[in-house]
């Protein structure tokens, strides 16, 4: 079973790369916040992921936003 990990800079961790993104940080972030702890965190294992996934961003999964993520062009 092979992982697929994210490539990052020399010298830049995980820690630092979420510092810089900061999703919970923006104009509406309490909110957002909020929202991701009850559609996502509170099922827990509950409901299938793909549900909880349309329930907080309120659209299907991209896969074009996951290559996007591993660097591989679109």
């Amino acid at each position: 079973m092979s992982m697929l990990i994210p490539k990052q800079p020399a010298g830049q961790g995980a820690v630092s790369q979420r510092r810089k993104r900061r999703p919970f940080r923006a104009k509406r972030g309490r909110e957002t916040g909020a929202r991701y702890r009850r559609e996502i965190l509170a099922v827990g294992g509950s409901c299938p992921a793909l549900e909880r996934f349309i329930a907080f961003r309120g659209r299907e999964p991209e896969p074009a936003a996951l290559l996007r993520s591993y660097g591989l062009a679109v």
